[in-house]
C-alpha cells in the first residue's frame, strides 16, 4: 500500500519536512545506497541546487526522475516487455 510519509530533516543546520510517499523514500535510500552517498548530503546537494520555483519535495522527485532516465537511457525492450514494465509501474500506483 502505498502511505505519504512526513519527515523532519535537518538541512545546513535547519530543519525541514519532506512529504514523499513510501515507495518514493525506499527508492531514494535505495539510490543513496547504490551511488554510496548519505541521504543527507544528496539532500543537501539537491536543495542548493535547485531551481528556486521547486519546492524540496518536488526537486528530490524530479531528481529522480531525472537520475533513473539518465542511468537507462536506452533500455531496448521488446512491445510485450514494455508493456508489462509499464503494467507493474502503474500496479504500484494503487
Amino acid at each position: 500500500m502505498i502511505v505519504l510519509m512526513n519527515k523532519v530533516i535537518t538541512l545546513h543546520k535547519k530543519k525541514t519536512s519532506m512529504r514523499l510517499t513510501n515507495l518514493e523514500w525506499n527508492i531514494f535510500n535505495a539510490l543513496c545506497e547504490h551511488e554510496k552517498i548519505k541521504r543527507r548530503f544528496l539532500l543537501e546537494y539537491i536543495c542548493t541546487n535547485r531551481s528556486s520555483e521547486l519546492n524540496l519535495t518536488s526537486a528530490v522527485r524530479l531528481f529522480m526522475l531525472l537520475y533513473l532516465f539518465e542511468k537507462f537511457p536506452s533500455v531496448e525492450c521488446a512491445e510485450k516487455k514494455r508493456r508489462d514494465i509499464l503494467h507493474r509501474a502503474l500496479q504500484k500506483l494503487n
